[in-house]
């Protein structure tokens, strides 16, 4: 089983890629992603690769809390 899958959702420190790497497979379309405390700060899905170019490659070994706060303006989590 994949390590950073607790009933879907994917903790916020993972890397992109591995989060991509246990999501994809598994056929969902979108999966949570919380944070150290595990409350829910943003939602990932294989829409939210569509941004990266081939230039942008090195984006895939960010935390996925810190790829989406950079896709969105920064605005993650509650009242974000």
């Amino acid at each position: 089983p994949c390590p950073v899958i607790r009933k879907n959702p994917l903790i916020s420190s993972s890397t992109l890629c591995c989060c991509y790497c246990c999501v994809l497979p598994r056929g969902v379309s979108g999966v949570g992603v919380l944070d150290d405390n595990q409350g829910l700060i943003a939602n990932l899905s294989a829409s939210d690769l569509r941004c990266i170019q081939p230039e942008h490659f090195g984006m895939l070994g960010l935390p996925v809390a810190e790829f989406l706060a950079l896709l969105h303006g920064g605005r993650l989590g509650k009242g974000g």
